[in-house]
């Protein structure tokens, strides 16, 4: 038994960094470039966003609560189009919002039209299916629902990881985070 650990401890520490073995041909690590953003911007910034996100938890809440009573047969479908059909309206002034409160520094300009307008459109991309299904219903179309709205809260969460990383902070819009 000695023996095998001898053995693999050896092979483990074998090896370069150069998986070809070429050791003469190193290259420096490159460097992400480093931004620089004004507290002042960047503060104004973080309460339009605050503002802005009221609405996104009332809307993630709000298609819980629908895709909750559709799935208990509570409400009727006829109610359950309408109230989609308001969200999705409430998503479109969102969005209009989302260029409104675009910020200037091309980081954050970046990052905004990257994860939080990608973010509403994937939203809006699973509402628009999600409806579409009392009118042509597909059950290959349920997974590619949950995708779109995975994709929507995967952005959203990166947004915020971002913006983390830039303020050197927690960064967290919604009520129920810590």
């Amino acid at each position: 038994m000695k023996r095998w650990i001898t053995v693999l401890l050896l092979c483990a520490g074998c090896g370069g960094a150069n998986p070809a073995g070429n050791s003469d041909e190193t290259t420096p690590p490159a460097q992400a470039p480093m931004v620089v953003i004004r507290m002042a911007d960047f503060d104004a910034y973080m309460d339009r966003l605050a503002q802005a996100f009221v609405s996104v938890d009332v809307m993630i809440n709000e298609f819980t609560a629908i895709s909750q009573d559709l799935q208990s047969g509570m409400v009727s479908e006829y109610c359950i189009q309408q109230y989609m059909k308001n969200l999705l309206k409430r998503l479109q002034r969102m969005q209009a919002q989302a260029v409104d409160i675009r910020p200037a520094h091309p980081e954050l300009l970046r990052l905004h039209t990257e994860e939080y307008e990608m973010a509403l459109t994937r939203f809006q991309e699973a509402f628009d299916a999600f409806l579409s299904q009392f009118t042509f219903p597909d059950p290959n179309e349920v997974s590619g629902i949950n995708d779109k709205i995975v994709e929507g809260n995967t952005h959203l969460i990166r947004f915020q990881i971002f913006l983390g990383q830039l303020a050197g902070r927690q960064v967290s819009f919604f009520r129920d985070e810590i």
